[in-house]
């Protein structure tokens, strides 16, 4: 499809509602960029063409497992079913809810009203059958993970949910002016201590381990030249 099927000129004259929401109140303290990422949603509504832009973040703090009242979701529907919504943001789709009523009736409701739903990775139309096949799995595989981390006990990531103390792979590169591949050679040789929420996940590094003599002293023998420089070794190349 090409943009202006995707986007019509009778769903762009409608509103484009960003619904933002953080499911803790620590996330709404600690995860500052996720909810600038969130309201950056506005600019990206804009682009598509949408003039009227609203944003609805009464959830913040707020699961979406379907266990606690979701006032901003409550209004986001009542919105949808005055037929006035051209399109609901979010950055990621499943975020909308994480149990399966919920989801599902907020897509039949787009559908109905012809409205879209866009996220980080694209613009999908609930009401054909492909873009909302492809919803449906975005819902179920969230749901599935959730599921599965409750029933197995298995945390969230670390270095998403800590306000420093947990760094990515390529966050503790940054701070060591490395390249990831001698990061990742540190905790092969288990001189940087490391965690993976499961066998094959990413890497998250305790910020606090980066300083240990261990691994300073590693950086420095990677950094260091094969061999001493000698005064009196004759250049390769004489100067011209």
């Amino acid at each position: 499809m090409t943009g202006a099927d995707l986007l019509p000129a009778s769903v762009l004259k409608r509103k484009a509602v960003v619904y933002v929401r953080q499911s803790t109140q620590s996330q709404v303290m600690i995860n500052l960029e996720s909810q600038r990422r969130q309201y950056d949603l506005v600019e990206v509504a804009r682009q598509h063409g949408f003039m009227h832009v609203e944003v609805i973040d009464d959830d913040m703090g707020r699961s979406a497992s379907g266990t606690v009242a979701r006032p901003g979701f409550d209004r986001l529907v009542g919105w949808l079913c005055t037929g006035k919504v051209g399109a609901v943001l979010c950055f990621d789709a499943s975020r909308l809810a994480r149990n399966g009523r919920d989801w599902h009736h907020l897509l039949e409701l787009c559908g109905l009203v012809d409205a879209r739903v866009i996220d980080q990775d694209g613009v999908y139309n609930p009401s054909d059958p492909n873009d909302r096949l492809l919803l449906g799995m975005k819902g179920w595989t969230a749901k599935r993970v959730s599921s599965v981390r409750r029933v197995r006990n298995i945390h969230a990531y670390l270095s998403a949910e800590k306000g420093g103390d947990w760094l990515t792979m390529s966050d503790a590169a940054k701070a060591l002016g490395v390249t990831n591949h001698t990061i990742r050679r540190l905790i092969k040789a288990n001189i940087l201590p490391a965690m993976q929420v499961v066998p094959g996940a990413p890497f998250q590094i305790r910020a606090s381990d980066l300083a240990t003599d261990a691994v300073k002293a590693a950086i420095a023998r990677k950094s260091s030249p094969c061999r001493a420089s000698d005064e009196n070794t004759l250049p390769m190349f004489a100067d011209t």
